[in-house]
């Protein structure tokens, strides 16, 4: 299963247990006054006196965030088989607990069921 599946599987499994969570996406592009230019190619953007755009919570926030059904802060990253977590998202997930929500990496469905089917601390 590809991760993107995983994420949707789990995203899927949680809404049912009564979890909201949504996709969060982390990413940066640029902005300003873009000039196309339409060509055989394709397409060509410039963009004169460019600008960054970070987009999302923060770098190594989770694929998946939300809240629980009994209201904590949830946050969710998906991880195929061999898919390693980021210093960044280890971070992130270790904040979210620290501060009383449920911060799960996941490499199953099961998984991250059985995470929060846990008794709370």
């Amino acid at each position: 299963m590809s991760e993107s599946d995983l994420m949707r599987s789990v995203m899927l499994a949680v809404s049912r247990e009564g979890h909201r969570v949504f996709r969060h996406n982390v990413a940066e592009g640029w902005m300003g006054d873009a000039q196309v230019t339409h060509h055989a190619g394709g397409i060509s953007v410039y963009i004169p006196h460019a600008r960054p755009l970070h987009a999302g919570l923060v770098v190594g926030g989770s694929d998946l965030i939300g809240y629980s059904k009994d209201g904590r802060f949830l946050a969710i990253e998906t991880k195929a088989k061999r898919g390693r977590l980021t210093k960044e998202q280890q971070n992130f997930l270790t904040q979210v607990n620290a501060a009383g929500g449920i911060g799960i990496m996941a490499r199953s469905v099961e998984e991250a069921l059985s995470a929060l089917t846990k008794p709370t601390m």
